[in-house]
């Protein structure tokens, strides 16, 4: 007969110092049946949560099976509901990033249907590899740590290190499944653990709970960290969807932001701070341009929606073609007169009916109609515009 768990109260001040999950909350944890999710599923519901486990199957490993079999009989024979997701990848390369992504949308459907959170069986040892990787990598502070929340995902094992999970489990009197490319020193994180960790225990016996008081200080930086650039980009930011404008105010600050935008690495960006006035900068599918103090980004493969625009109205709305004429004048020249920069003409929108342009907002032409807002959060083209003087 199983004992109970060690090492709760560890896990409760993880619970209480982040505020991961409310007394009785309903927590759906992701189970692939290694010790460290079961370890989580098992302590959740001797706190008192009301938890579900949650089984993807990738089908990338020929135990996976086994696996699911486990986790399945597991959770049936203590009397936890279980969801099982089988998924298929294709291909050969970038296989274990694809399969986070999919493992990831399955989780927050999930969590929607269900109203609930997604416990993750992330724990300090995790923490600390991601430290070491990240900083190799060249990460600021926002990468250097495993977040304990995100959204409805949390980590309630963040205080505690792998070794001692496993050794709470034996002690309970319970077995869990190995995944067997944990021992693959193909992966990167795999040679930290297998040959860089055994030499910390040389050097510092106990590391990975002296890691501990280093985690939390990192969370408590990254935090206020967050705090700042929230601040900054309310008032130095102004995004629809396919264009933003920001505000140069700030190196580091506008490093951040732009990495969070285009999803890149901040080194190839500090370029942009060299760019002369109308100079562009092109990367990860966007178009950067300076333009004075700020910096105006255009996605390459733009539509109308891209600018969070819905026309209301008579006529049909569109982008315009080159050597167009207006009233015998050229379009391109009625920009040029209402000093639009001529990066943005080709996205400008127009208003057409009957085969005539009768409005371009701002520029030429009476309302012919209305633009509303799609996405009434964000800005408009019309106002990231006026955000940087153009209009």
């Amino acid at each position: 007969m199983s004992k109970r768990l060690s090492g709760l109260d560890r896990v409760k001040e993880a619970i209480r110092t982040f505020n991961l999950l409310e007394r009785g909350e309903r927590v759906i944890v992701g189970f692939s049946g290694g010790a460290d999710s079961l370890y989580l599923l098992l302590a959740l519901r001797e706190i008192g949560f009301e938890v579900s486990a949650l089984h993807i199957n990738h089908g990338l490993r020929e135990t996976s099976l086994r696996d699911e079999e486990f986790c399945v009989n597991f959770c049936k024979e203590n009397g936890i509901e279980i969801f099982v997701e089988r998924v298929r990848i294709e291909g050969e390369r970038g296989i274990e990033e694809r399969a986070r992504e999919i493992r990831y949308g399955i989780f927050k459907n999930y969590a929607l249907e269900k109203g609930s959170k997604i416990a993750l069986g992330h724990n300090l040892t995790d923490a600390f590899e991601t430290f070491i990787f990240n900083s190799l990598r060249g990460s600021g502070i926002r990468g250097l740590i495993i977040p304990p929340k995100v959204g409805v995902f949390v980590r309630p094992l963040i205080f505690l290190c792998r070794d001692e999970i496993r050794e709470y489990l034996r002690e309970a009197g319970y077995d869990w499944v190995e995944d067997e490319s944990n021992l693959s020193d193909k992966f990167s994180r795999n040679r930290i653990r297998l040959r860089l960790e055994p030499i910390l225990e040389e050097i510092f016996p106990n590391w990975c709970v002296r890691f501990l008081n280093t985690y939390i200080n990192l969370y408590e930086e990254r935090e206020f960290f967050e705090e700042k650039i929230a601040d900054f980009k309310r008032e130095n930011l102004k995004f629809a969807e396919g264009i933003f404008a920001l505000k140069l105010s700030g190196k580091i600050e506008v490093l951040r932001v732009l990495s969070e935008i285009l999803n890149v690495e901040i080194k190839p960006l500090r370029q942009i701070f060299h760019l002369k006035n109308l100079g562009r900068f092109d990367i990860a599918g966007w178009k950067l341009y300076r333009y004075n103090d700020y910096i105006i980004g255009i996605r390459k493969k733009l539509t109308l929606e891209d600018l969070n625009l819905r026309f209301v109205g008579e006529g049909r709305v569109r982008f315009r073609r080159e050597g167009e004429v207006v009233d015998g004048k050229k379009l391109k020249e009625i920009f040029y007169q209402k000093r639009i920069p001529g990066f943005l003409r080709d996205i400008y929108p127009l208003v057409e009916r009957d085969g005539k342009i009768v409005w371009v907002p701002f520029v030429f032409g009476e309302d012919a109609g209305r633009f509303e807002k799609i996405d009434v959060e964000r800005e408009d083209f019309f106002e990231v515009l006026k955000f940087v003087g153009i209009l």
